[in-house]
């Protein structure tokens, strides 16, 4: 909701903040998935359970299922709030400032989702992307009024994040 300042100028300031989540994790559970199936294959098939590939495979099913464990505990965490100030946004707990967000990123037209890049990271943390889960619109709108009001750029493209 925007609010005028003492000197008048537009503020924008949201006290209830937006409920949000992180966005899905699908499709890296099915990469994950297809290649720990394909290694697996691979290791059946072989005769030779000696050889050098065979203890890399084990690493490499070891690798894979911390992967998908990991991308599961992403998928199920419970829901948070983002709340809009008028030099910062506090995301999960996090307070961000708007002078150290490089840019906002908007991936997708069906459940967009969010992804928040900060100056000196190279791509976009996966703890400061989100999807909204109720009043969409209206967040989307309001985090590019706050992006304008701080000079932030906004950009309508995909991401990826760490």
């Amino acid at each position: 909701m925007n609010r005028l300042n003492s000197k008048g100028d537009i503020m924008v300031l949201d006290d209830k903040g937006y409920k949000v989540s992180h966005p899905s994790q699908l499709p890296t559970l099915i990469s994950i998935g297809f290649s720990t199936a394909l290694i697996i294959y691979s290791l059946i098939k072989s005769n030779d359970y000696t050889h050098f590939l065979s203890y890399f495979s084990y690493i490499a099913i070891t690798i894979c299922l911390t992967g998908m464990g990991l991308t599961l505990y992403r998928s199920f965490k419970k829901p948070f709030k983002i709340k809009l100030h008028r030099e910062s946004l506090f995301l999960n707990g996090m307070t961000i400032k708007a002078e150290n967000i490089k840019a906002i990123y908007i991936m997708g037209y069906f459940k967009p989702v969010i992804g928040i890049k900060t100056t000196g990271e190279f791509m976009v943390p996966f703890k400061l992307s989100f999807r909204y889960l109720e009043e969409e619109i209206q967040g989307i709108t309001a985090i590019k009024a706050w992006a304008k009001e701080n000079q932030i750029k906004v950009t309508l493209q995909g991401f990826m994040t760490k």
